[in-house]
């Protein structure tokens, strides 16, 4: 059985080490931290309105009258739009502001460049809304989560060049303390997103070269190992680091195990980059390459598990001192959503399970439970935790932030539920070639109005939560409202090392 990790905190005065102050380092990242916050606010209202509007299309196409005329409000544009603007927009803007934060303290490095940083958050904005208004303008290319012009592209990895320079700055001047497991996390995204996301886009939206585009089917494979990618090497590594921080930080006590910890980090980073190829189960690749992806989705259990059982042993003694806290709702919430993710990914992976569930409404909702369900929340969570430290101010009103809580859990629930029964219904539809299309869009059309239903739920939940984190930004630090977050959980207690 595995001991619990021991806590060996170097002395404040020790000879070997000066940390500085957790205020100073506050001060000096603040304005990245909170400009990539608040644009990622922004776009995740603008991706919600985006993604409601899209839903409605889905099932009443004529129904908005003043806009059935406008072509870059159609389906085919605003949907990718959608979710372009989702993860670029919120989730990867959230995340590296989230990152810039807890490298900075996890380093004990108050590094003094910020302007790196800064000018990687107006870079990356710039990209996005670029991106974002030429899909808009039928400038996509029609690939998922590639569909930016490459000049759109381009800027967002200077943009990353801009936060991965100033990551390895901070990295080589850290303090000469053990590497705690979140920053291994943020390593692996930093360095998977830099190799995945240029070369996606050289081999696939480079203009006509000698080294892009790729010829023929193997352009699938790219897309589907560069999707796979995103989610599991750039969003997931992002979500862990926040989770393997802020759960021992509000309970007070070490990870449970070191060895779980180390083994879900690894076993993670083995097998998320190979289960993309599942989608083209029974399409024009080798039999080999496919069943290498089922292998991978079905060991990636293992991390999962190993993730789950250690948060669980870590907060199982101390859950009733942090039951009130909104940050570790959120933040437990998101992580046990990522075991009920790797679970169905596992299982729609299968040939027999994948025969029904592939091209239907089955896998939108499970890119929902990853991107909101496991991402969103997580995130939310966080930016809960460390706004009000960077404004040295409390969550104002924090019954608003409830509600964005339970308003999240209530649209996400509906929307993947809806979407698994309508898909599955879809699936066997498919499979029998008695049933026409029109019947099988008949069956849908309930189902895609409780989308719908689904989508305004969540966008509800998504003002909220912008209200909530603009009255922390525009309130004044001396107005105090009662918070249900209790006092332990923005302590600055020393964060827990695992190796």
């Amino acid at each position: 059985m595995n001991q619990p990790a021991k806590l060996e905190p170097i002395p404040l005065d020790s000879p070997a080490i000066q940390r500085p102050d957790p205020g100073a380092i506050e001060r000096v990242v603040r304005a990245p931290v909170l400009i990539f916050i608040a644009s990622a606010v922004f776009w995740l209202l603008v991706s919600s309105c985006l993604g409601l509007l899209a839903s409605t299309q889905c099932h009443r196409p004529g129904s908005l009258v003043v806009l059935s005329d406008l072509p870059w409000l159609t389906f085919g544009r605003v949907f990718p739009a959608f979710q372009c603007a989702f993860v670029y927009g919120w989730l990867s803007s959230a995340g590296i502001g989230v990152a810039i934060w807890l490298l900075s303290r996890l380093s004990n490095t108050a590094y003094p460049t910020v302007y790196l940083p800064v000018l990687s958050a107006v870079t990356w904005n710039i990209g996005v809304g670029a991106g974002i208004l030429s899909i808009l303008g039928a400038g996509g290319n029609g690939r998922e989560l590639l569909d930016f012009p490459f000049q759109a592209a381009f800027l967002l990895l200077l943009a990353f060049l801009f936060f991965g320079i100033w990551a390895v700055l901070v990295i080589w001047n850290r303090a000469p303390d053990s590497v705690f497991i979140s920053e291994w996390y943020i390593f692996a995204a930093l360095l998977c997103f830099a190799w995945s996301f240029p070369t996606a886009n050289i081999l696939l939206n480079l203009p006509q070269s000698s080294i892009g585009p790729a010829p023929g089917v193997s352009q699938g494979a790219i897309h589907a190992w560069f999707e796979k990618g995103l989610f599991g090497l750039w969003l997931a590594p992002l979500a862990l680091a926040v989770v393997y921080y802020i759960i021992p930080k509000l309970v007070e006590k070490p990870i449970y195990s070191r060895k779980l910890a180390l083994l879900g980090f690894w076993a993670w980073i083995a097998c998320a980059a190979f289960g993309g190829l599942t989608v083209f189960i029974g399409g024009p690749f080798p039999a080999w390459m496919v069943t290498t992806a089922i292998v991978a989705n079905v060991l990636a259990l293992i991390p999962v598990l190993a993730v789950a059982a250690n948060f669980h042993m870590t907060t199982r003694s101390a859950v009733e001192a942090v039951r009130s806290s909104l940050v570790f709702r959120f933040v437990t919430f998101g992580a046990m959503i990522f075991t009920v993710y790797g679970f169905e990914a596992a299982a729609n992976s299968l040939r027999t399970i994948s025969q029904v569930t592939q091209f239907t409404l089955v896998t939108l909702g499970q890119n929902h439970l990853f991107l909101y369900g496991f991402c969103s929340l997580i995130l939310f969570g966080a930016i809960y935790y460390l706004v009000p430290q960077l404004l040295n101010r409390p969550i104002i009103f924090a019954g608003i932030a409830n509600f964005h809580f339970w308003m999240s859990v209530a649209g996400l629930t509906l929307l993947w539920v809806v979407l698994t029964i309508g898909g599955l219904i879809q699936g066997f539809g498919l499979e029998d070639a008695k049933v026409s299309m029109d019947s099988i869009s008949d069956l849908l059309k309930p189902f895609l109005m409780l989308q719908s239903l689904g989508a305004l739920i969540i966008i509800v939940a998504n003002f909220a939560f912008a209200v909530a984190v603009a009255l922390i930004f525009l309130l004044p630090g001396r107005v105090r409202w009662r918070s249900h977050v209790p006092e332990t959980s923005v302590e600055r207690t020393p964060e827990v090392t695992v190796a």
